[in-house]
């Protein structure tokens, strides 16, 4: 049985953990940026990790809140969240090409790094939550 003490234990490990993968994949991609010499990246990559970071924390904390108030729907939040931050990420980047039109390596810097922060992120998103859902049928 999920109790509201297993939920908060989930929802901070999900928040420290997803932290310390931003900040890595930040570090990372500074350092990427250091090595090419690509300084008019920087701004994409901070606005990237910023973006991640926002979109982590409301998700954690929508996930809690569903978790505690009705848990048998969960699976159905994470097909609603998972499409909603692949909307808002199309519109992020969009709204991206339009900002960055009129230069061309710069737009394909930004799409590149958000690409690859959304992909990092989704595949520690289903790694992490199908792992939760594992454990709970097992306590059962």
């Amino acid at each position: 049985m999920v109790t509201p003490e297993n939920v908060n234990s989930i929802y901070r490990l999900y928040n420290k953990v997803s932290l310390w993968l931003i900040a890595a994949a930040l570090l990372i991609g500074l350092l990427a940026i250091q090595v090419v010499s690509s300084f008019w990246l920087v701004k994409s990559l901070l606005f990237t990790a910023a973006y991640s970071l926002v979109v982590t924390i409301v998700y954690g904390r929508c996930w809690k809140s569903v978790a505690l108030r009705s848990p048998n729907v969960l699976t159905r939040f994470y097909m609603a969240a998972s499409t909603l931050k692949m909307i808002l990420a199309l519109v992020v980047i969009l709204v991206g090409m339009v900002v960055l039109r009129a230069s061309k390596p710069q737009l394909l810097g930004f799409v590149g790094i958000f690409a690859g922060f959304y992909l990092l992120l989704l595949i520690f998103d289903s790694v992490f939550f199908a792992r939760v859902e594992k454990n709970k049928k097992n306590y059962k």
